[in-house]
Formats: C-alpha cells, structure tokens, sequence
C-alpha cells in the first residue's frame, strides 16, 4: 500500500498566500477602477470612447470584489482539505 504524506502547513501557507495575493490584486483593481471613474468624469466627457469607458465601468464594478472573495475562498478551502484528512485520518491510525 502507498502511503500518502500531506504537508499541513504547507497547504495552509498556500491557502493564506492566495489569500494576501488576492488582496493585493484587488487593491491594484480597485485603484485602476478609481483612476478609470476619474477619466470618465474629468479626461473623456462625450463621444463614442466616453460612451465606451461608461460600458466598462458598469460591468467592471459588478466583478470589483470578486478577486478577493476568490482568495478569501482558496484560503478556505485549503484549511477545509486539511480538516478532511485528519478527519478520515482518524480512522487509519
């Protein structure tokens, strides 16, 4: 029989490194969104590349906080795979 090692914490670091890596990219994100919004209102004020930037704009905010609650996720469930394998673990020793 092949016995199968799990590193706990290596699984764990990962699921909390995706998670400080989702929000650093969801800062970066909303930064370019805010600087995008400033465009729209200051920069580009008509014509069809205001029209075009205005499109964006609605449907990037409907996805803003998606990254994060992507790493929020991840980081759940990595500590959700470790839980399963002590749990069945507990049975094989």
């Amino acid at each position: 029989m092949l016995d199968l090692i799990v590193d706990d914490q290596y699984v764990k670091d990962l699921g909390s490194y995706y998670k400080k890596y989702a929000k650093q990219m969801q800062s970066a994100i909303d930064e370019y969104l805010s600087t995008m919004n400033w465009v729209a209102e200051n920069a580009i004020k008509s014509g069809t590349t205001y029209d075009a930037l205005n499109s964006f704009l609605v449907y990037a905010k409907k996805l803003q906080d998606i990254v994060s609650s992507f790493g929020i996720e991840i980081e759940s469930v990595c500590n959700r795979f470790i839980e399963e394998i002590d749990e069945k673990d507990q049975y094989l020793y």
